[in-house]
């Protein structure tokens, strides 16, 4: 009977040792945007430090859907459990966090980290998680966005007329209207396609992502508008990260938040750098940009967001404003 007992224990514990949790993280990135980059690094980590209990496998270029599909997959119970997804996106199923794409609401990048780790965002996403149940972790900027094509734009004025590609997102839409031009709407993953056949005249977008996608071949000119400071955030599905034992969870939400510090860091590298080399490509950069007039331009805009958070969180672009 002792026999019997033991046997059927080390049974029990070799299976718990065998016992892991398969997760799923996608994003609409090419491999070598930092993104997957730092993706791929957090799942490493995380399997590390759980000893194998949780394993993640990243699937990157939009391999299981555009970043509003992979976004719904988390929100509605679908079979993902990461998502790398960025604040327009969210805002269309969580509005106040329009607030983080608003047009010059960030200085740049190093602003938007500090509003990262402020109390601030901190009730955010508390209040993100009572809304829709799926967590917020690990956010980074996404980049100073600029306007690349193939004609410059200085002022609202040269808008008029523009066919600007922007993404599937409300914000960006409104952005777009504010500034004048004629509105574009495809997936990111088609943004190239829309320049070289000439359907859009050009993106607005980061200079991580010009290089990543290679969008300095089919474009001649980025005009220096630094209009919105987007950012990203891992998306995660509560009952994947209830899946996990509170050890586990810990590790998990600590790595997350490590990657998108080390996203944050290549990427604003990018931001500094990357000049030259659009510039050794034959790209023309636009600096005389006339950024008060931008800014007065979708004043408007944010005006009419702001019913969006300003019940629960009060005058939120202040508040961000103000942090130093």
């Amino acid at each position: 009977m002792r026999k019997m007992f033991l046997s059927a224990v080390c049974v029990l514990v070799a299976a718990s040792a065998a016992w892991s949790l398969e997760m799923k993280l996608a994003h609409p990135y090419e491999p070598t945007h930092p993104y997957h980059i730092g993706s791929e690094w957090a799942a490493q980590e995380i399997e590390k430090a759980t000893e194998g209990r949780v394993r993640i496998r990243v699937y990157p270029a939009a391999a299981l859907g555009s970043e509003n599909e992979i976004m719904e997959q988390i929100l509605m119970g679908g079979d993902l459990d990461i998502a790398n997804v960025g604040s327009g996106q969210l805002a269309n199923a969580w509005p106040p966090i329009s607030i983080c794409v608003m047009p010059y609401v960030f200085r740049d990048n190093d602003h938007f980290l500090k509003f990262a780790q402020s109390p601030t965002w901190e009730r955010m996403r508390a209040a993100f998680h009572r809304d829709t149940g799926a967590h917020i972790m690990g956010s980074a900027t996404w980049g100073q966005k600029h306007i690349i094509g193939n004609r410059a734009v200085r002022s609202p004025k040269d808008f008029q007329g523009f066919r600007l590609r922007v993404a599937e997102q409300a914000v960006l839409v409104k952005y777009a209207q504010a500034m004048g031009a004629s509105i574009i709407t495809t997936a990111f993953s088609e943004a190239y396609m829309a320049i070289q056949q000439n359907v859009a005249d050009g993106t607005e977008t980061s200079f991580t992502a010009m290089e990543t996608m290679k969008f300095y071949e089919v474009a001649k000119v980025i005009s220096m508008t630094y209009h919105i400071n987007a950012n990203n955030h891992f998306l995660v599905k509560d009952e994947s990260y209830k899946a996990m034992s509170e050890q586990d969870r810990t590790a998990f939400r600590r790595i997350l938040e490590e990657a998108g510090f080390r996203i944050h860091k290549m990427i604003d590298d990018n931001d500094n750098g990357l000049e030259p080399f659009f510039i050794q490509q034959g790209l023309t950069i636009v600096k005389d940009v006339d950024l008060e007039a931008c800014a007065a331009a979708t004043m408007p805009m944010i005006r009419e967001y702001e019913a969006s958070w300003q019940k629960e969180f009060g005058d939120l672009y202040t508040e961000i404003r103000n942090i130093k």
